[in-house]
Formats: C-alpha cells, structure tokens, sequence
C-alpha cells in the first residue's frame, strides 16, 4: 500500500497550499496529490472545484481573474 497525502496534508492545513504541501512532505508519503487545473485562458491553479470536470481533465469555465472574483484569497 502506498502513502499518499490528498491535496497536501488535508485536515491539517488549508487544501491545495504551500504550507499544507510542506506539512505533508514531512510525513514522507511517497506521493502529494494537489488539484492542479487550467483556467480558461490557460493560467494553471491548485483548485479543488467541480469534481466532474476533474475526471475529464476539463479546463476551468473562468478565466484566472474570473476566478479570484469568486475565491478573494486566491493569489
């Protein structure tokens, strides 16, 4: 059985974040898992989102900026 840490240290730290990517490595999992997606106009981000999409390997439907209208601390 392989250790894997979902989206970071999940539970521990805020979802999909440095510190929460670092948190997890300190354990030593063999594997990090983050949600990684496109946006619209092709700008990468870790958002978790419409789990449909993510099994299709869809873009996001907003643009990066569309995006941070939505989620304020989105850098």
């Amino acid at each position: 059985m392989k250790f894997v840490s979902h989206r970071g240290a999940a539970g521990l730290e805020e979802e999909n974040t440095a510190s929460s990517i670092l948190l997890a490595d300190s354990y030593s999992p063999e594997f990090i898992e983050v949600d990684l997606h496109l946006t619209r106009d092709n700008v990468c981000v870790l958002y978790h989102g419409d789990l449909r999409r993510t099994y299709t390997g869809e873009k996001l439907d907003k643009t990066y900026q569309e995006l941070k209208t939505c989620i304020p601390d989105l850098l």
